[in-house]
């Protein structure tokens, strides 16, 4: 569910305190998946209807770790100051691994049937057919 976007760098006007996009046409492009997650468009991606949230709450000192390519939304509660760092992921080989994991999953998903809307239970299209008559 990745969509490519044009890569981006920004700079602090100190006087103005704004932050202005640096030009690079040719800085490259990094893949990333295009969904908001309080306002999801079900329509475009009718999977995540069957995503489950996991909420996640910090205090002062703690440390969360985020594998990559783990997709997430962050809010605060409150003021707060937080310390990011993002290492330059290389796609590589765990890359190409997480992309084989992801289309096997999709296959065995599809090959075993589909959620149903109520219990997200898989069921197989014969049973789809015989629970829907």
């Amino acid at each position: 569910p990745h969509v490519k976007y044009a890569s981006a760098r920004y700079r602090l006007d100190a006087e103005t305190k704004a932050f202005s996009e640096i030009d690079e046409p040719d800085h490259g492009v990094i893949p990333w998946i295009p969904l908001d997650p309080q306002q999801p468009d079900l329509d475009t991606w009718p999977d995540y209807r069957h995503a489950h949230p996991l909420h996640i709450t910090l205090r002062a000192g703690d440390v969360l770790y985020l594998p990559s390519l783990w997709f997430h939304h962050v809010s605060q509660s409150h003021n707060t100051i937080a310390v990011n760092f993002w290492y330059d992921m290389v796609f590589d080989l765990r890359y190409a691994y997480f992309q084989c994991i992801e289309s096997v999953t999709e296959s065995v998903t599809e090959s075993l049937g589909k959620p149903t809307e109520a219990t997200g239970e898989l069921i197989n299209e014969g049973e789809a057919e015989t629970a829907n008559s």
